[in-house]
């Protein structure tokens, strides 16, 4: 349990790191997980993984073209991949947030996150109806 928390760690502070400052990204990430024990009380390092492990999409989209049109046929991703992927829309969000700095961006997101209310708890949703519309289009997928 506790490598799979460093392992998250380690992801968040390298897509965090910008022009190779991975000693600015580490201070940033130590600042908001402080912000996260203040604000909730708890471990920051499970806030974070759990707050990861809500918002990770299990499908994503896979085109395949079948007689001149492109299908989205849902696929299933590997665990890592979609650590990798919940941990981008979260820096994607927290940066379109309108605090003054970094921190305190993350650190709302990674709290709204954990309590389910953030947008990127709603992209999850909207990806995983839309993969529910698509999966009639599975015929088209290669049989093995």
């Amino acid at each position: 349990m506790i490598k799979k928390r460093r392992n998250i760690i380690n992801m968040f502070i390298g897509s965090l790191v910008k022009s190779g400052h991975r000693l600015r990204a580490e201070k940033i990430c130590l600042q908001v997980m402080r912000n996260v024990k203040y604000e909730l009380k708890k471990n920051p390092f499970f806030v974070l993984e759990s707050c990861v492990r809500r918002v990770r999409p299990v499908l994503t989209f896979k085109p395949k073209k079948v007689a001149g049109i492109i299908y989205k046929l849902p696929a299933v991703l590997k665990v890592q991949r979609s650590n990798v992927i919940a941990i981008k829309w979260l820096l994607n969000e927290a940066h379109a947030r309108h605090e003054k700095d970094i921190v305190s961006k993350l650190t709302k997101e990674i709290l709204e996150a954990y309590k389910g209310k953030s947008a990127v708890y709603k992209k999850r949703k909207e990806l995983h109806r839309i993969a529910l519309v698509n999966r009639a289009f599975l015929k088209f997928a290669r049989k093995r």
